[in-house]
């Protein structure tokens, strides 16, 4: 029992040892780990060039895409890279490297400019700098308008690039015509208040276009009226109340015979003559009472110079070189170019025609300068001369001059000079090659003796201010702006043988837009034409008598309304050329001073 109870205890000691010794048995060590950092590269704007991970203390490594970066311009600066926001070391933690950049800044220009493109001021700024604004500039008042500086073009803000800022200006007029109503008269058809019927080669469109851009200007109303009805003109201007300005064709001087026009002041007339000179005023017993139209062209001789050096006829250029170009010497060339070719007794080429030959060989009347009567000078020896030989060549054995509207401008008719309409200036009408060939110049009519003075017909078209005109001095600046335009026209036509400072009609109103389109088309057309005869045009020639036209214009009889230029070969005087001057004068005489007599009667209020 003893045995039993030793042996029970030592397995419980040994039980209990084992236990004791497991308690007391080491736990195995886990492996250590070593921490990471993130390593950024990245550009200015923050875009990631690289993203890398690295151990405390290793080498941080620039990557190859963050070597020599570029970035772009922009409106502020180029740039250049410069390297990292701070210096690359070892791996100490976390880290991000920016991209720096040096910038070369960009200059920009900011000009402030006055109305006319005078530069105020020039500056250099960088983008986003405050601009300097300079003090106000001015502009000074013109004949029209002061002005009162209201700003620049656009807002002035910081510098965004080169800019140029204009002074712009409210205009205060100081124009005495605003908002008044003028009424314009002209005796032309209704044709010329139609836009879509513009002609840009006629002249009288040129006239309306003016009148519309002066009043658009001007700020006036402008009441055009077309009506080519005379009388009812004259009643207009008996009523009292209208027009204010007249555009007529030949009605002078019964206008002023009539008391229907005003005189022009001694200031209004040099206002006009201030743009055309004195040579186109239109005067009657001692006071001006209107204007010609400069432009409108005067009668010349047009004659075939090919037939005449074919014929070794001597030229009228060639008379007119030589300082002897009379009528003795026009009827000396008609009678040397006129030709019976194939010699069956009819001639085939004639000197010269009837039409319009007479008028400057001696005037069948003449104007009492203190009472404007018309004069018979029928009778005189000067016109005695003149019928005789007028009738000599029309009639006489060996005829040189036919009695037809023929002229030598057309091909094949078989004219070797004729007197037609005709503007100096323009070279179209002072030197043209026909369909077959043959060329055509222009010179002036003869004169009656070689040392008399050269002088022209005046045109018919004239300015005048009715007397019941309450606007006759806006008339005189509309006139003005009319004889500008028409000076440019005369320019334009002479390919630079008149010069002028006037720019002419600008296309500021719908009418004067559309004739100004025309119109430079149709000049482009005549440029090129002029190119083509530059060469055979004698450009000294036609300036001389450019100049001679302007300085010594004459008024001849055909001016009167009423009263026949018996030299046309038509109605009571064609007996001129059926009957001798013996038989024919008489005729001729009394007719003309029934002409006259009639016309004194009608129009003037004095006794003789």
């Amino acid at each position: 029992m003893k045995k039993s109870f030793v042996w029970v205890f030592l397995v419980i000691f040994l039980l209990l040892g084992c236990l004791a010794g497991c308690g007391n048995r080491a736990t195995p060590t886990e492996p250590t780990t070593e921490p990471t950092y993130t390593v950024t590269f990245q550009d200015w704007d923050g875009t990631v060039i690289n993203t890398s991970t690295y151990s405390y203390g290793d080498t941080v490594i620039v990557p190859v895409t963050a070597i020599n970066l570029t970035r772009s311009a922009d409106e502020k600066a180029t740039y250049t890279f410069a390297g990292w926001d701070k210096a690359v070391t070892a791996c100490t933690g976390d880290a991000t490297y920016t991209a720096v950049y040096n910038a070369d800044y960009i200059d920009y220009t900011v000009v402030f400019e006055n109305w006319d493109g005078t530069v105020i001021s020039t500056n250099t700024y960088h983008y986003g700098d405050t601009v300097t604004v300079p003090a106000a500039p001015t502009r000074p008042a013109d004949n029209s308008c002061t002005y009162i500086f209201a700003g620049w073009d656009k807002t002035v803000t910081t510098c965004k690039g080169d800019t140029t800022y204009i002074a712009c200006y409210s205009a205060v007029s100081n124009n005495p015509h605003q908002g008044k109503t003028l009424q314009v008269w002209a005796l032309v058809g209704p044709e010329y208040e139609s836009v879509d019927k513009i002609q840009a080669d006629i002249w009288l469109w040129m006239v309306r276009a003016a009148m519309e851009e002066w009043a658009h200007i001007n700020d006036v109303n402008l009441q055009f009226v077309a009506n080519y009805d005379q009388t009812s003109l004259m009643a207009a201007i008996n009523s009292g109340s209208r027009p204010d300005f007249v555009f007529t064709g030949g009605q002078f001087p019964i206008t002023a015979n009539f008391g229907l026009v005003q005189e022009m002041t001694d200031d209004q007339i040099e206002k006009i003559a201030d743009v055309i000179g004195d040579s186109w005023f239109l005067n009657y017993r001692g006071e001006t009472y209107g204007v010609q139209a400069p432009w409108a062209g005067t009668k010349m001789v047009y004659y075939n110079e090919s037939m005449m050096e074919s014929y070794g006829v001597k030229t009228p250029k060639e008379y007119i070189e030589e300082g002897n170009w009379t009528w003795e010497n026009y009827l000396k060339v008609a009678k040397a170019c006129t030709k019976d070719l194939d010699e069956d007794g009819e001639i085939d080429i004639w000197g010269s025609t009837t039409y319009s030959v007479g008028g400057g060989w001696a005037d069948a009347f003449t104007v009492d300068p203190k009472t404007g009567r018309l004069i018979n000078n029928m009778e005189s020896n000067e016109v005695k001369a003149w019928l005789n030989v007028y009738y000599d060549a029309v009639k006489g054995p060996e005829p040189y001059i036919i009695n037809q509207y023929k002229h030598a401008t057309s091909a094949g008719a078989g004219i070797a000079m004729s007197i037609f309409d005709c503007e100096p200036f323009d070279f179209y009408h002072t030197y043209r090659t026909l369909s077959n060939g043959d060329i055509i110049r222009t010179v002036q009519m003869p004169t009656q003796y070689a040392d008399d003075e050269v002088v022209f017909e005046c045109t018919t078209w004239q300015f005048a201010i009715p007397k019941n005109s309450d606007e006759a001095d806006a008339a005189v600046d509309m006139l003005c702006y009319i004889m500008q335009a028409g000076m440019k026209w005369m320019a334009d036509h002479s390919e630079g043988l008149i010069e002028t400072e006037y720019e002419g009609i600008v296309g500021a109103t719908e009418y004067s837009a559309a004739w100004l389109e025309k119109y430079n088309a149709y000049l482009e057309e005549r440029h090129m034409r002029y190119e083509k005869i530059k060469d055979e045009w004698d450009v000294e020639f036609n300036k001389a008598m450019i100049e001679m036209y302007v300085n010594s214009t004459k008024k001849f009889g055909s001016s009167y309304v009423g009263v026949s230029s018996p030299w046309q070969g038509a109605g009571d005087f064609s007996c001129i050329f059926t009957q001798l001057p013996v038989t024919s004068l008489p005729k001729l005489s009394a007719t003309m001073r029934a002409q006259l007599d009639a016309y004194n009667m009608r129009y003037i209020f004095e006794s003789p």
